[in-house]
């Protein structure tokens, strides 16, 4: 990344300066210029990864890490492992991998934060942290054949199960239950039940793909952010919060199960989600114009943010809801427009973390999170658009012959090998 590169800044013209066109290729430009560059910006420190990013492509140092964004960025490498072999991300996903297990506790649980020392907080990971331990878990067996990744998953899950609730909800967690960590808790059960077929994912997917139908999405296709402990809207906290963001990420995620198991009623329920988003957004002609993540029950923003992650995973959704419904539309096309003319700047690799907060204030850090958003959408589109990526199992597309063979040791050992099907699979 260019040292002189700035966030784009609001111009107040609904454009941001410095930002432009997509490239001809996205898959080139992910490639060539976008991951390389940052994954040496992620492995600049000897301990886990930043958090946040400043002006100058150098990091801002909290003190801390998050075990959650570590997770994350480990899943997100090893997917840049499978975009481009070539490249270096393996390595950097190890190096993310080693600091997270360092800090696991010696009940076998991981915390909530670790220290750039690596000595971990006595505070336990929470449900939101342990799907993207999943996910890390699940995404490092897959790509370096690291079998102890996925007994240490099935020991992580085990410590989920245990104060698991008939009702769907989780013991320890507050009142309000919140409906995301579930949300990735069933995207990390997907990826694992390809992995260990024996190791009871496909049970766990199956508790929440049914928890959603019965109790989550209303009637208009909406999902809300907290539910009380019967899994009903609350009725004394006031409105109803709904993120688009989580709208779009339901969606392709029920797109991509519909995909897998020919499932008719998750791709009703995706339909639903993704067309109740879709009503939230208004277009400029062909053009679509900055949305907020925050509505309400009748789509009415509720906040003046305008962040990107929502963004891109509404190229997600849209992407695979192309694949299934037998052909391209013009509305991904428009959504890689807009990212790149509002958020994305592909000469600094920068991007406008929210075109609200950031209008007229100083530029503010990028947060390394945003990623594991970024990075996967872009690459379904250029799978689908490009025919790009045509290997790669963290998509979701041809999957390879690769096999893992898990060795646990005598009494724990799983039945048979893990071999990921050669099925040709839609992306996600």
């Amino acid at each position: 990344m260019k040292r002189s590169a700035m966030i784009p800044v609001d111009t107040g013209s609904g454009k941001v300066e410095g930002a432009s066109s997509p490239p001809p290729l996205i898959s080139n430009w992910l490639t060539e210029r976008f991951l390389p560059a940052w994954s040496k910006i992620l492995t600049q420190r000897e301990s886990g990864f930043p958090e946040e990013i400043d002006a100058r492509g150098l990091c801002v140092d909290t003190g801390q890490r998050s075990t959650m964004v570590t997770a994350r960025l480990v899943y997100t490498l090893c997917l840049c492992h499978e975009l481009d072999p070539n490249g270096r991300y393996l390595d950097a996903a190890k190096k993310g991998y080693a600091f997270m297990l360092d800090g696991r506790l010696d009940d076998g649980t991981f915390p909530h934060r670790l220290p750039a020392d690596s000595q971990a907080f006595a505070q336990r990971a929470d449900l939101y942290d342990s799907a993207f331990i999943l996910l890390a878990l699940g995404a490092f067996a897959r790509i370096a054949a690291d079998p102890r990744s996925l007994q240490i998953a099935r020991e992580v899950a085990g410590h989920i199960d245990g104060p698991y609730l008939d009702d769907g909800a989780y013991v320890g967690e507050p009142c309000l239950q919140l409906q995301f960590p579930y949300m990735h808790l069933f995207e990390a059960c997907e990826l694992l039940a390809r992995l260990d077929p024996v190791g009871d994912w496909a049970r766990r997917s199956r508790q929440i793909l049914d928890l959603l139908e019965r109790r989550l999405v209303l009637p208009s296709g909406a999902i809300a952010e907290k539910y009380d402990r019967s899994w009903s809207l609350p009725q004394d906290t006031g409105q109803v919060q709904i993120e688009i963001g989580h709208q779009f990420e339901w969606a392709w995620l029920l797109y991509r199960h519909s995909a897998m198991t020919r499932s008719s009623s998750a791709k009703t329920l995706a339909d639903g989600l993704f067309d109740f988003a879709m009503q939230t957004i208004s277009w400029s002609g062909s053009e679509i114009n900055p949305f907020p993540n925050g509505v309400n029950p009748d789509g009415k923003p509720t906040s003046d943010e305008r962040p990107l992650w929502p963004a891109t995973e509404m190229l997600r959704a849209s992407t695979l809801r192309d694949r299934l419904d037998g052909g391209p539309s013009k509305t991904s096309d428009a959504i890689v427009r807009f990212l790149f003319r509002h958020y994305l700047n592909r000469e600094t690799l920068c991007w406008a973390n929210d075109l609200g907060a950031i209008h007229g204030k100083p530029p503010s850090p990028m947060p390394t999170r945003v990623l594991y958003h970024l990075i996967p959408s872009l690459a379904a589109y250029a799978q689908t658009k490009e025919a790009a990526f045509a290997t790669s199992l963290l998509l979701e597309a041809t999957c390879s012959e690769n096999t893992v063979r898990p060795n646990f040791g005598d009494g724990n050992r799983l039945e048979g090998d893990v071999r990921l099907s050669s099925q040709s699979l839609p992306i996600a």
